[in-house]
């Protein structure tokens, strides 16, 4: 669940800042996620995908509904008490068309493809990512900014650690 934290009000040279550009949104959103991976000795590969249900602002403005995909292959490497896996692959992300009263705002929605290049970081239960992507093809409204590039690092603790897996 996301709550409706950040500000909507923004503006800039008198102007208001548009929706997909403010800090908060103003709603109530529902996210979900699920991973698959596999590996066989130091090789390995995963599919991960991530969906958000954007709910409507005050103002029955509601940001298009998302769908996202990573699909990577990776090489797990020990190194003393850690262990690195560098990791290749592909990462889509969708946002469908926002909707003003109920209506579809044009020129808004966008469809992006990425190549991405990871690295995790283990060590006990806790883990360090960092991932890369580059924009190979879009489609994007000519309301959105489009992404071009991205740098995400993350840091993952985890509460039961398998014998088996790093």
């Amino acid at each position: 669940m996301k709550f409706p934290l950040g500000r909507t009000d923004m503006e800039f040279a008198e102007a208001a800042v548009p929706h997909d550009l403010q800090p908060g949104t103003g709603t109530w959103d529902a996210l979900a996620s699920a991973e698959y991976m596999v590996r066989r000795n130091k090789v390995g590969g995963s599919l991960a995908v991530f969906g958000r249900y954007n709910g409507r602002d005050r103002n029955a403005y509601q940001l298009g509904h998302g769908l996202s995909t990573t699909a990577e292959a990776f090489y797990q490497v020990p190194l003393g008490p850690f262990t690195w896996a560098p990791s290749l692959g592909v990462y889509v992300e969708h946002s469908g068309m926002d909707q003003s009263d109920g209506t579809v705002v044009q020129g808004t929605g966008s469809t992006t493809l990425f190549a991405h290049a990871g690295s995790r970081v283990w060590w006990r239960n806790w883990m360090v990512t960092a991932n890369y992507q580059y924009a190979v093809a879009r489609s994007t409204g000519e309301w959105m900014v489009p992404n071009r590039q991205r740098v995400i690092v993350g840091i993952t603790y985890n509460l039961i650690r398998r014998t088996n897996n790093p």
